[in-house]
């Protein structure tokens, strides 16, 4: 069967006496394995004489070569031909897997899953279809006219106005990276991000790999009503910012009655496991949120076993966008500063880390689609756009915060240094 779908394209070339069989379909003779020397000879001599070699000058080359008469269709030969590379390709990466499963049964299934998906992708059967950007004129004012009703929100608000400006919202597609030395406030910041999400109507999944689940539930009652959260985290009477008392339990039984879910998974929930990009696509699928937070990237394991970290980390942040981009939603992670970071800090307070200062792999900031570096600036907290695939970097906004309350406010510095006094721009 491999050979006569072979014998058909290459009859069916010599026949209409071009190669546009194989260009249509971005076809090479790397997808020909029993007559692959046959198609380079047809390629080559093309590109030399540019006509195809005539049944007579093939066969005297390759007298085995059998002529017949094809009458199927293009689509019909390639999807055989994509099949037959699918098979060829799928059964060394089943046998490598088998290799794994001796050491480490999970990180091989994984592995297996993950490769499959993407050999299927690769050689699924598909055409091109672009689109003429001079008379598809419809679907471009009905674009303009989307994104002149949102005000150039393109995506999920941040719920902080000088974020919006500079993010335009977190939009589809988005690998948005939070930078920041130890203790600096990094997951506070992503799950506040995560929290405005939710605020919106959208659903959240977030895996905390750090904290436990108590733990980030309690920073969530914080960030949603300015709870304490050390009244939370000891089981004593809350109060929230303004040193209003707050009964706890009814704030509970009203937060059950929201629609919109939250998810939380922890290592716990993976069987002890680290998480992997593969997982992360599971859960995607199983959950079907909005929006992604996975804190952090450091505690993720690549399936793909690269050489040495900076590798592993470059393989993890690639694929994690490309879950962005299949899944059209946008997923926030966090990274550590390296130590030069701290020290650049010691000789200036007002700095935040720079996308060099990323630990352990440089290829952190070029996949992500954009890198927000925050740090804090005595009682401030400064948070400044250092890489954006989409516009403008170099934007900041300095905010005022309260971990404990869970309490985050743009400053407005204008206002502040023309009427001395804050802005405040929070959505809650």
């Amino acid at each position: 069967m491999a050979a006569s779908i072979e014998v058909q394209i290459i009859n069916k070339i010599l026949n209409e006496k071009s190669l546009d069989i194989l260009i249509d379909y971005g076809v090479d003779s790397s997808y020909f394995s029993e007559f692959k020397a046959v198609i380079d000879f047809i390629i080559n001599h093309h590109e030399t004489y540019q006509v195809i070699p005539d049944s007579f000058t093939l066969c005297s080359k390759f007298n085995q070569f059998e002529l017949i008469e094809v009458n199927e269709p293009n689509e019909f030969l390639m999807a055989q031909l994509f099949e037959q590379k699918l098979y060829k390709e799928s059964v060394p990466v089943i046998q490598q897997s088998a290799t794994l499963l001796t050491e480490d049964s999970y990180q091989a299934t994984q592995f297996l899953l993950e490769k499959l998906e993407k050999l299927k992708d690769k050689y699924t059967l598909q055409t091109s279809k672009p689109v003429d950007i001079i008379h598809n004129t419809d679907e471009r004012i009905e674009e303009y006219e989307r994104r002149a009703s949102m005000k150039g929100l393109l995506g999920i608000s941040t719920g902080v106005e000088g974020l919006d400006k500079m993010l335009n919202g977190m939009i589809p597609e988005d690998l948005i990276i939070i930078l920041a030395r130890t203790n600096e406030g990094k997951s506070w910041i992503l799950l506040f991000l995560l929290v405005n999400a939710w605020k919106q109507g959208k659903s959240v999944l977030l895996y905390s790999g750090e904290m436990s689940k108590y733990t980030v539930l309690a920073r969530f009652d914080s960030l949603n009503e300015h709870i304490s959260n050390s009244d939370i985290m000891l089981g004593q009477a809350t109060q929230n910012r303004d040193k209003e008392f707050v009964n706890y339990h009814d704030y509970i039984k009203n937060l059950g009655t929201k629609e919109t879910p939250f998810y939380v998974i922890t290592p716990e929930d993976l069987k002890g496991n680290d998480l992997n990009v593969p997982e992360v696509e599971r859960l995607i699928k199983t959950f079907k949120p909005d929006i992604v937070g996975i804190d952090q990237l450091s505690l993720m394991s690549d399936v793909r076993r690269g050489e040495n970290r900076r590798i592993e980390l470059a393989n993890i942040t690639k694929d994690l966008y490309k879950l962005a981009e299949r899944y059209m939603l946008p997923i926030l992670s966090v990274a550590q500063a390296s130590r030069e970071a701290d020290k650049e800090k010691k000789k200036s307070s007002t700095t935040v880390p720079s996308l060099s200062q990323i630990a352990d792999s440089d290829d952190i900031a070029r996949n992500a689609t954009r890198v927000l570096s925050l740090g804090q600036i005595d009682t401030l907290m400064k948070i400044k756009l250092i890489k954006n695939r989409y516009g403008q970097v170099g934007p900041e906004i300095l905010m005022d915060f309260d971990f404990n309350y869970g309490w985050f406010k743009e400053i407005d510095e204008s206002a502040q240094q023309q009427e001395g006094e804050h802005k405040d721009t929070a959505l809650f």
